[in-house]
């Protein structure tokens, strides 16, 4: 298992998100709280590079998609995702992100500054709402995912109380 790494840059006018092997939910308490930062200002230009990306769990798909639902709400310009790996494209598209992003099947540019996201430590209740939430998001896509996910929300909202 190549092990993940998530980086980030953000200056005034756009966050970037760079993601490196193999990313599971256990390295998404940093994305998510990178992620909420950069909404509280105001940010309007995401770039993600999934470029070196192998494999995407979908916990972190759904906070990906949490970029571009916060763009849509804000009528922001969508997201663009860099990928050249076949099966991590195909993987985008089965999920509906062509919709809701521009993908662009390139190498994105360098970007100096990158720094590792600062993964935060997490409770198992803390944990639990991060993972309900970015499967919720999932869901909401289109039908195909809501029913791919109903179970997984269900099982763990029961979970939940």
């Amino acid at each position: 298992m190549a092990e993940g790494k998530i980086l980030f840059y953000q200056d005034t006018e756009r966050s970037v998100f760079k993601f490196v092997g193999e990313i599971r939910h256990t390295l998404c308490s940093g994305f998510d709280t990178a992620l909420n930062q950069s909404f509280k200002k105001n940010i309007k230009t995401y770039i993600i590079d999934l470029i070196n990306a192998i494999y995407l769990d979908s916990t972190s798909l759904g906070l990906i998609a949490k970029i571009a639902r916060f763009t849509h709400l804000h009528h922001y310009p969508k997201p663009t995702i860099f990928s050249t790996n076949e099966n991590v494209n195909m993987i985008l598209q089965s999920m509906g992100f062509d919709d809701i992003f521009v993908i662009r099947d390139a190498n994105a540019e360098s970007i100096d500054g990158l720094v590792a996201v600062e993964q935060r430590t997490m409770n198992k209740q803390e944990t639990h709402k991060m993972v309900l939430e970015a499967h919720k998001i999932l869901m909401d896509l289109n039908e195909k995912n809501k029913e791919a996910f109903q179970n997984v929300v269900d099982l763990l909202s029961a979970n939940n109380e």
